[in-house]
């Protein structure tokens, strides 16, 4: 036999010696006699008040009864293990970010030649723009899979904290109102005690620096060649011709040195008119410096600048980059350069990656310049000196509000004391226990005879009446409010209208347009000087850094407040099937603390695995496309005279392409909770939905019910008591027989 001690039951003054032993639950029952019961009950009968009232406590006793043992299984099961495993994955996350940022601190560089600033940045990688483009894309996704952890493990610690105790409850019926049992709530830090709300606060502070921070510690700096355009001929490429035209003394210093640095260093490759236009069509030209267009012997291409001096070179640009903006110019907008073209100002035409394909399609006859037609081109390649730079403002930033949300997590876990009703079955298991006297003979009431307080403060304010019982399936979306749902769909519209917006806008200022075929293949996140918004927030430095950064994420804040309401919305309707289950099916209540009896025990709250991973894994791919629709742009821009860097430019860019799927998604989203809010509950138990009032009067026992606890046992709802003639009948939980209400009759 297995004994428990009750240290606040004090002995009888003249029965016993030491302090009673509370016999406890058989390890053979074959040992257990009648006398031995009766002898038990005897001696524990001027005690048993305060039995009953230890029993009430939901954690406290098992923590006084078993000790240290009874510690670890309270933290190891339900809503504690629950926030302890959160508490756990955020301070895997925070270690995670704290490894990167001291080995992105010990040993980072940049690329030769660029030219520190006051930005904070440190260099992670600088080589391929590729590889780092790809890297980037990696740690990205990386960085989303780590946010959404870490902030699915905070909302799970906030409606831990959002749940009210029965205490709580109690004191909000004994105002007429009432509080949500079972789902996320914000109405409910009206009625928790002060510490609660405090911890939700922090928690719920702490996440938005999260959201417009965490995507933008990590940036992808471009590193783009501001490039020369020489137009020459043969006596310029070719080293026999050269040599006899400089024997000539006509060529000037300026061409000499021209010369020179373009054959200096890495060796030009040879380019046909074909794969030049495709090499040089680039947004940004990251492998390639300049570029010589080679003519025929004999053609004289001049624009009057005195250019034709000898040593072959006929004509000389440069292409400088723009700081973007719908009427900027394309870098290689020189390529599509007609045959009428008289000037430099001709060469850069908008819109010239439309003209592309057309242009190498018939690229033998290719005459960006005066009308005479390219043999082929010389070009000279460059380093690739891309980099994947590290904020480490951002970073320390992330950390602290990382370990934060780690500490807070670790108190909720630890200094609770009190049992909060945290699912739909600690509510029912606690009013078995101790009924709530405030909502008798209602046992047919539903959330929505309490939905506002008016209705809530009349009925409780006047004598129950019997009610019909009426035969109908209910709607998933009767579990929630009106309020619940205008707020969800309004937010869910104003978001996708704005999006639409935007992109319309977006697209729309772009002269000419050039069909949103264009903006699609750009792909997803593409820079693009076409897309680069161009403002007054500063460009370079710090405040370049943060004024971009927060603009850039703060969709990411709206996303996880439409989310947020999008899963509480979730969680009502799947808190309605599971209270209906209880109709037709004998089942044990899922509580969130320690289990007894036939009570069952699981960590996630309302939500099922299978609703709830899904919704994860949507929500981090929600966040992961918002961050591809605008985005933080950083150019190291460098000069092929100087070969060193000639600044940076610091903007935000947007991709039309990610921003339709984002639309897509949200239309996909509200589709699919609109469709789950067209299916039918099971008929029988009225809706309870969160609405604690509601739960409790599903609570209450019949006239033939024992005073025995039943929360432990399978449990059915339906009628408990017959209707007898003008005596109506109830309906309610209960462990033996019951039978499934009639239309007709009155329950009460």
């Amino acid at each position: 036999m297995s004994y428990h001690r009750l240290p606040f039951i004090r002995k009888p003054s003249q029965a016993l010696d030491d302090e009673i032993e509370l016999l406890g639950p058989s390890q053979d029952k074959s040992n257990q006699t009648q006398a031995n019961n009766i002898e038990s009950n005897s001696l524990l009968s001027p005690f048993r008040s305060q039995i009953e009232a230890a029993e009430l406590v939901e954690d406290d006793d098992v923590s006084e009864i078993q000790g240290s043992r009874s510690w670890r299984i309270k933290h190891r099961t339900g809503w504690r293990f629950g926030v302890i495993c959160g508490c756990a994955s955020a301070s895997a996350v925070f270690l995670i970010n704290l490894i990167v940022t001291i080995y992105a601190a010990a040993s980072h560089a940049h690329a030769p030649g660029r030219v520190d600033d006051d930005s904070g940045r440190l260099t992670l990688f600088y080589g391929s723009c590729s590889k780092a483009q790809h890297l980037n894309i990696v740690i990205h996704f990386i960085i989303n899979a780590l946010s959404t952890v870490l902030l699915s493990a905070s909302n799970y610690c906030m409606q831990c904290l959002s749940a009210p105790t029965r205490t709580e409850v109690d004191r909000a019926h004994a105002k007429k109102a009432w509080a949500d049992i079972g789902v996320p709530s914000i109405r409910n830090l009206r009625l928790i005690e002060r510490r609660k709300v405090i911890l939700w606060g922090l928690l719920s502070l702490s996440s938005l620096p999260l959201h417009l921070l965490y995507n933008s510690a990590v940036i992808n700096s471009i590193a783009a060649w501001e490039y020369q355009i020489i137009l020459a001929n043969d006596t310029f490429v070719q080293d026999d011709l050269w040599q006899q035209s400089l024997g000539t003394g006509d060529v000037s210093p300026q061409i000499i040195q021209i010369h020179d640095t373009f054959f200096s260093g890495l060796s030009p490759q040879r380019l046909d008119t074909d794969e030049c236009i495709s090499t040089y069509g680039q947004s940004f030209q990251t492998a390639r410096g300049d570029v010589v267009l080679v003519y025929e012997n004999g053609i004289n291409i001049s624009d009057g600048s005195a250019w034709n001096e000898g040593g072959g070179v006929l004509n000389l640009y440069n292409t400088p980059i723009e700081e973007g903006g719908a009427d900027s110019v394309e870098q290689f907008s020189w390529i599509c350069a007609d045959e009428n073209a008289e000037g430099p100002e001709s060469l850069h035409l908008p819109l010239c990656s439309s003209e592309i394909p057309h242009i190498k399609t018939d690229a033998g006859n290719w005459s960006p310049y005066f009308g005479a037609v390219v043999s082929y081109c010389l070009s000279k390649p460059q380093i690739e000196m891309c980099e994947v730079n590290f904020s480490l403002p951002i970073a320390i930033v992330v950390i602290l509000l990382n370990g934060f949300k780690a500490i807070i997590m670790a108190i909720t876990a630890f200094t609770s004391k009190e049992q909060p009703l945290v699912t739909v079955g600690d509510g029912v298991a606690s009013f078995l226990r101790n009924k709530d006297t405030t909502v008798s003979n209602m046992c047919l009431s539903s959330r929505m005879d309490f939905g506002n307080k008016k209705n809530c403060r009349r009925l409780l304010s006047q004598q129950a009446l019997p009610q019909l019982w009426v035969a109908n399936r209910t709607r998933w979306f009767r579990a929630a409010s009106k309020m619940r749902w205008v707020a969800v769909i309004t937010l869910y519209l104003v978001a996708l209208i704005t999006c639409a917006s935007l992109l319309g806008y977006g697209t729309s200022v772009i002269d000419p347009h050039p069909g949103f075929g264009y903006f699609w293949n750009l792909g997803l996140g593409a820079v693009n000087t076409n897309t680069m918004i161009s403002w007054t927030i500063p460009s370079q430095g710090i405040s370049g850094v943060v004024g971009n950064t927060l603009v850039a994420n703060i969709p990411q804040v709206i996303l996880s407040f439409i989310y947020f309401t999008y899963n509480g919305l979730f969680t009502c309707m799947l808190l309605a099937r599971e209270y209906s289950d209880f109709t037709l099916e004998r089942k044990g209540l899922r509580v969130s603390g320690v289990p007894k009896g036939h009570q069952r025990s699981s960590y996630f709250l309302q939500l099922p695995y299978r609703f709830s991973l899904p919704l994860m894994a949507l929500s981090g791919l929600l966040h992961w496309l918002v961050s591809e629709s605008i985005f933080l742009v950083s150019i190291n821009v460098y000069d092929t005279v100087r070969g060193a860097s000639d600044g940076n430019i610091m903007t935000c860019g947007y991709s039309p392409a990610a921003i339709l799927l984002v639309i897509l998604a949200g239309i996909a989203m509200v589709a699919t909770i609109l469709v789950f809010g067209s299916f039918r509950l099971k008929p029988g138990i009225p809706v309870a939905s969160s609405c604690s009032i509601a739960i409790a009067a599903a609570c209450h026992p019949g006239s033939t019910g024992s005073n025995s606890d039943i929360s432990t046992s399978e449990l059915q709802w339906g009628v408990i008591d017959l209707p007898i003639g003008d005596k109506p009948g109830h309906c309610g939980f209960s462990n033996e027989s019951v039978g499934m209400p009639v239309e007709g009759p009155l329950y009460a």
